[in-house]
């Protein structure tokens, strides 16, 4: 209204375009051992990376990603117990999933 008091803001927040693949973390939650399955139906070049809750990025890996089923196993269990998100970043988006390690 007229009477409000103008402000600024800063819009944060975790991008969550979709790929056009299916991105699954199993078990999830886990205790940092898990495996990443991602299923495409094309061949393509992609990064995986995990943050921690306050946005530092703690891995990034180049991936190809074959058309089919892909999976690759992670062993994180020196990460502390908490909430993590892991991105697939490809040419078309980013996926973002919650990771929970217990």
């Amino acid at each position: 209204s007229a009477k409000s008091a103008s402000f600024s803001a800063t819009l944060t927040g975790i991008r969550t375009n979709t790929l056009n693949i299916q991105y699954n973390i199993i078990p999830n939650p886990n205790n940092g051992e898990f495996e990443v399955r991602i299923v495409s139906n094309k061949t393509a070049k992609y990064q995986l990376v995990l943050y921690n809750v306050t946005g530092q990025e703690l891995m990034r890996e180049d991936l190809t990603i074959a058309n089919g089923i892909n999976s690759k196993r992670y062993n994180f269990s020196k990460l502390e117990s908490g909430v993590y998100f892991m991105s697939l970043v490809g040419a078309e988006g980013i996926s973002t999933q919650n990771l929970i390690i217990q």
